[in-house]
């Protein structure tokens, strides 16, 4: 898993990996960098989905983020309401 990190931030060259993966499992570094981009996102929107009221509730990536988008535009109008 670090190997795969260090090829994407560039520090090692994709032809010095050698990578042993369980069943079902790529090994292409490529497919491993891809991998752990959908493992950074998926925690990134776990965070969000804790951080915003209600959004728990919500089955979906897309809906979970028009949650948010409502969540933020309402707080951004508080904001504004409340400086004014």
């Amino acid at each position: 898993m670090r190997d795969a990190e260090a090829i994407i931030r560039g520090e090692i060259s994709k032809e010095y990996i050698r990578v042993r993966a369980r069943r079902g499992q790529a090994t292409d570094s490529h497919s491993i960098a891809e991998r752990i981009r959908r493992e950074k996102i998926s925690a990134r929107m776990k965070t969000l989905q804790d951080l915003v009221p209600g959004c728990d509730k919500v089955i979906g990536k897309a809906s979970m983020l028009d949650e948010i988008i409502n969540y933020v535009q309402s707080l951004q109008n508080q904001v504004e309401e409340l400086t004014s």
